[in-house]
């Protein structure tokens, strides 16, 4: 028995008790309503019955009759984070299944669905309301669902009458601590990769650094039309060393790679990252130093996306 719930999203513990009995099922019972990928809170109605309203400090109403999502009459402590068949979105979810609202338009197998990618941390509460008995003294079958984190929880029951409200659950939700922003990668950093891979260096050298299992390749065009990467290592007197990350095999923790030309022509240069696997989710710190005669210039950004280009710099030699 469950009463009031405490969800926990990193740990997936869930400790409560409720006036409803609670069966958790398998995630292979799909009672109706939607079911969304990358989604923290699912909430939905099937079998005969019942609309879902859930929010933060939520109230949180289904239906079928039109079992209608809807306040408790004279409650107006919800709000705007009620979600209903009138307020379909609020505190991060939205109502995306709304059965039997119109008696022209019932359906025999009703489902309402609510559901939140993104919630906000609070308490909730999801109840049902028979906003119009179309049944005439027989009592409805309702099956809500609710799922939280991958965990699913079955309640079911009768509810008959018009305005007829039941409490299904309630319990309070806590998110994840948001991961602290990715630090640049540092001049000194890229120094300390440079010398743990050996890399090589000459009276130009190029030299690239970032943070994720991604595969960025270093480009430079050189003054005669070549062009220095993974797949032609030398043009015009410069070399490519180092290539990090090529393999998802051999992922390095400090990947680098690194173009040197000891004896370089003459001519007009162009430097590029590339971006040949995304590895990662989010974007990619990288750091890029141009070393020309003795003096050096750093470039610093993100990279996201496999395919994406970033042109860094072009200069004289």
């Amino acid at each position: 028995m469950f009463l009031a719930g405490e969800i926990n999203r990193d740990t997936n513990t869930v400790s409560s008790s409720c006036a409803h009995s609670v069966r958790t099922v398998s995630s292979g019972m799909k009672p109706g309503g939607l079911v969304l990928d990358n989604t923290d809170i699912v909430v939905d109605v099937g079998e005969n019955g019942a609309t879902i309203v859930m929010g933060q400090g939520n109230g949180v109403s289904m239906n079928r009759d039109d079992i209608a999502n809807s306040l408790p009459e004279g409650d107006s402590s919800v709000g705007d984070h009620h979600i209903y068949y009138s307020n379909k979105s609020a505190g991060g979810g939205t109502l995306d299944v709304d059965m039997n609202a119109s008696s022209s338009n019932l359906s025999t197998s009703p489902v309402e669905n609510i559901y939140f990618p993104a919630p906000e941390d609070g308490h909730y509460k999801v109840y049902i309301r028979n906003f119009r008995d179309r049944t005439d003294g027989q009592a409805s079958h309702y099956l809500v669902r609710v799922i939280v984190n991958g965990q699913e929880r079955l309640f079911e029951g009768d509810i008959d009458t018009t305005g007829t409200e039941i409490v299904i659950f309630e319990f309070d939700y806590v998110g994840p601590e948001t991961p602290p922003e990715p630090q640049p990668l540092a001049n000194e950093t890229l120094t300390d990769w440079l010398n743990q891979a050996g890399a090589g260096q000459g009276d130009i050298t190029v030299s690239c650094a970032w943070d994720s299992a991604d595969d960025l390749d270093l480009h430079v065009f050189t003054p005669n039309g070549g062009e220095i990467y993974w797949d032609n290592t030398e043009a015009d007197g410069g070399i490519l060393d180092i290539d990090a990350n090529r393999s998802s095999d051999s992922v390095s923790s400090s990947p680098v790679e690194n173009i040197y030309f000891a004896d370089p022509v003459s001519g007009e240069y162009w430097v590029y990252i590339y971006n040949c696997e995304d590895r990662s989710s989010g974007s990619t710190n990288y750091i890029v130093r141009l070393s020309v005669g003795g003096r050096s210039e750093t470039f610093s950004g993100t990279i996201d996306g496999e395919d994406s280009t970033i042109e860094i710099t072009g200069f004289r030699y």
